[in-house]
């Protein structure tokens, strides 16, 4: 009888061993869990020398905004810009060019503010000469045709130099609305 006990007992122990072996493995979650939220400190998506362009209603070429590096925030919807180059194309065939180190792209695209060596040029129409803006900080309001700044600006074409503490042009219709000091000079052909 002590012949039979010792392979049962030793089976039924290695029966429940496997048992127990195979319950305690099962409960083991060696699976790693990814819980992290999107960062807002870190972009949703970047480009590299990226080019948007929009098209107005009628189809007409309105803007092409080239940039060297574009990076986008998804938690307040802004794009974040490297060297950007904004160039508005007008009815009358005026092309307004915005070039600065950074700038930054608003939510719904509207609005453009460009920072750092802002240079603003328009290139003349049939009644005009070129012009060159430049100041530190600029807002670009595309869809108003409007350029605006609180900033020092130093307005120049062939004959004039103007400087003023802020202004505000309205490219389309080719004024510009100067704020507080200015200073000019003219020199006749």
């Amino acid at each position: 009888m002590l012949k039979w006990n010792y392979p049962i007992t030793l089976f039924l122990l290695l029966v429940v061993l496997s048992i127990g072996y195979w319950a305690y493995k099962g409960s083991l979650d060696t699976t790693i869990t990814a819980t992290t939220k999107p960062d807002s400190h870190n972009p949703d998506y970047f480009l590299d020398q990226a080019t948007i362009i929009k098209y107005s209603h009628q189809g007409t070429l309105d803007y092409k905004l080239s940039s060297d590096n574009i990076s986008h925030y998804r938690k307040n919807n802004i794009t974040l810009l490297k060297h950007p180059l904004m160039t508005s194309y007008r009815k009358s065939g005026q092309v307004t060019k915005a070039k600065a180190v950074h700038g930054k792209l608003l939510s719904g695209h509207n609005t453009l503010v460009l920072w750092d060596k802002v240079v603003m040029t328009q290139t003349p129409d049939k009644a005009s000469e070129k012009v060159r803006m430049d100041t530190e900080y600029l807002t670009i309001l595309s869809n108003k045709s409007i350029a605006e700044t609180d900033a020092p600006v130093l307005i120049s074409s062939k004959n004039n130099i103007v400087r003023a503490i802020g202004m505000q042009t309205f490219y389309d219709k080719g004024l510009i609305q100067l704020k507080s000091r200015v200073r000019g000079i003219n020199e006749p052909d």
